[in-house]
């Protein structure tokens, strides 16, 4: 969804940081499957209290997540089918 951007948006930092989490280990796999964990555990605990929107930096949170899972594919030039469709579907 965010493709018609990724044009303007080639920061590098994006890279170094994605650099940074594969030198630790960090699959980009373990960054979408976290970054979705905490996005419904903060729904099941805000949405019962009637808090579904709002400018929170939970919210902020959960975007930066989903950019970081797909910097290490690119920082790396070596993303899979399996890791775009998990990224995709979740």
């Amino acid at each position: 969804m965010l493709n018609i951007f990724r044009s303007r948006l080639r920061l590098p930092r994006h890279r170094s940081v994605g650099t940074w989490l594969l030198r630790r280990g960090v699959t980009p796999n373990a960054v979408t499957l976290v970054g979705t964990r905490a996005l419904l555990l903060a729904a099941l605990w805000f949405i019962p209290r009637g808090q579904l929107f709002g400018r929170h930096p939970r919210d902020h949170l959960f975007v930066l997540f989903d950019l970081l899972d797909g910097a290490g594919p690119r920082a790396s030039g070596s993303g899979t089918r399996f890791g775009a469709v998990l990224d995709a579907s979740l």
